[in-house]
């Protein structure tokens, strides 16, 4: 099973495995002593801020940012930002279902930033968020960008997006843009290829 898992990753990495459309294996992983099935199919594409559901999704990624950071540490943004020219929104559905987003915000010609990767909470551990971000980074490389930059929080709530930004090879870098450097907060980027 883990050899199945590691090799769709690398697959997914070389390209092999189109973006869009990702099936896992339809077994299970023991996560921390906790049997979770992982999604046999996942269906990812753009998306409107302003759908119903993916409205209800980001409001809970802007309030669990809210509430595990300090005041006015909390970059996540509203419907409104992510309607806005220069942010591509992208949905995770499984059977239909809104699992996951994430979306790219340009920065310069060489340089995106991920920005509201969210998984809904049913979802976590089954491979949602690698999913989404592996295809961020597929649309990024595509559209030409050289860098994938990102912040997200310092405490304990935000260990399972650190690991997953680390494990795909992202490193802590200066604070970026418009963020300032803060104990709640770390920035990481990745240099595509």
């Amino acid at each position: 099973m883990l050899e199945g898992l590691i090799g769709l990753v690398l697959d997914l990495v070389r390209g092999v495995v189109g973006a869009r459309e990702i099936s896992w294996d339809n077994g299970t992983q023991s996560h921390g002593g906790v049997r979770r099935r992982f999604m046999t199919r996942l269906d990812i594409n753009p998306d409107s801020p302003r759908a119903l559901d993916v409205a209800q999704l980001l409001e809970a990624h802007r309030i669990f940012a809210v509430t595990w950071s300090q005041p006015g540490v909390g970059h996540a943004l509203d419907v409104g930002q992510l309607a806005a020219d220069g942010i591509s929104l992208f949905s995770a559905r499984h059977s239909g279902k809104l699992v996951g987003t994430g979306a790219l915000q340009h920065l310069d010609a060489a340089h995106v930033e991920i920005k509201s990767m969210h998984t809904a909470e049913e979802a976590r551990g089954r491979g949602v968020g690698r999913a989404m971000l592996q295809h961020l980074l597929n649309t990024a490389s595509d559209r030409g960008y050289r860098r994938v930059s990102l912040e997200t929080g310092t405490g304990d709530a935000f260990a399972p997006a650190r690991a997953l930004y680390r494990g795909l090879g992202f490193e802590t870098c200066p604070p970026f843009g418009s963020y300032q450097s803060h104990e709640d907060s770390i920035c990481l980027s990745l240099k595509l290829e």
